[in-house]
């Protein structure tokens, strides 16, 4: 936490495979929100 802001990030899997969903909070309220996923490369 840095002044009124959060960041949170979760993640699920390996690096065969996983997702995962980062937030920015400001003061509680959400500001910001991405969702990603990714894996090895055949």
């Amino acid at each position: 936490m840095k002044g009124n802001f959060t960041y949170k990030c979760r993640v699920e899997g390996d690096f065969g495979w996983f997702v995962g969903c980062e937030k920015i909070m400001y003061k509680g309220t959400k500001v910001y929100e991405a969702m990603f996923q990714g894996g090895f490369i055949k």
